[in-house]
């Protein structure tokens, strides 16, 4: 009987810490994306979905497994919850955790997310030991100041949205006024008026902060179209090298 209670309260505890997240199957390369963290604001729950594909091998060794042992150096106490029990992931396989974090009030600033993993490798030799190594990948994010009626007026009357930063690489971040919660289009034109990029946006009333991932762009100037409340808004943008 208390065998048997203890696998129900593990099934409850595995349950509560995985993610409502979907990993994204379409991700090519290893890594962890984004590479750099959508900006927060202070005093503001923040919330991202964290996506990474693990490698099947190293040189010479055949990668078993990783578990993400923790996360640290926000502003604040970093959560993660992983879209797997344990936060623990096969090799060659792709997973998603979501970030949240209490962000304090006059915390604006920039910061470095230290994700720590340990990896067990295996060599394929026959009674060769696998080797447990531990990692740990950083991510950058900035914090930004709460958003007074100053700032939000000044926004809106430089057109309702600003793309910070641009030029930017492989990401950036939308800032955009919303009169009520909507989906809003997005869409990204070259110089030829070729459609290169279109995104779906879902905003809630007043100021949002949304992350572009850029990196299906190449290196140019393009103008980037915001239609939201039945209106449209354009900026030009631009992908450095």
């Amino acid at each position: 009987m208390k065998k048997y209670c203890l696998l129900v309260m593990y099934a409850l505890l595995s349950n509560m810490i995985m993610a409502q997240c979907t990993p994204d199957l379409s991700i090519v390369y290893n890594g962890v994306y984004p590479k750099t963290l959508p900006n927060g604001i202070e005093g503001e729950l923040y919330s991202q979905v964290m996506q990474f594909k693990i490698p099947k091998d190293t040189m010479s060794l055949t990668v078993d497994s990783l578990y993400i042992l923790s996360v640290a150096g926000g502003p604040a106490t970093m959560n993660i919850q992983c879209n797997k029990p344990g936060c623990g992931y096969k090799g060659n396989t792709i997973g998603c955790a979501l970030l949240t974090c209490n962000v304090p009030a006059a915390s604006a600033g920039n910061y470095s997310i230290d994700v720590t993993v340990k990896v067990k490798l295996k060599s394929g030799i026959p009674l060769v030991p696998p080797v447990y190594q531990t990692f740990t990948n950083s991510l950058d994010l900035t914090i930004d100041q709460a958003v007074g009626v100053k700032d939000l007026w000044a926004l809106w009357k430089n057109g309702r949205m600003q793309v910070t930063p641009n030029p930017f690489n492989e990401s950036t971040t939308l800032k955009c006024i919303s009169l009520k919660k909507q989906t809003a289009t997005l869409n990204v034109y070259d110089m030829t008026g070729q459609l290169k990029m279109q995104q779906n946006l879902e905003l809630t009333a007043g100021l949002n902060q949304s992350l572009l991932n850029t990196q299906q762009l190449t290196a140019g100037v393009y103008i980037l179209q915001l239609v939201i409340d039945g209106k449209t808004f354009h900026t030009k943008i631009v992908r450095a090298d």
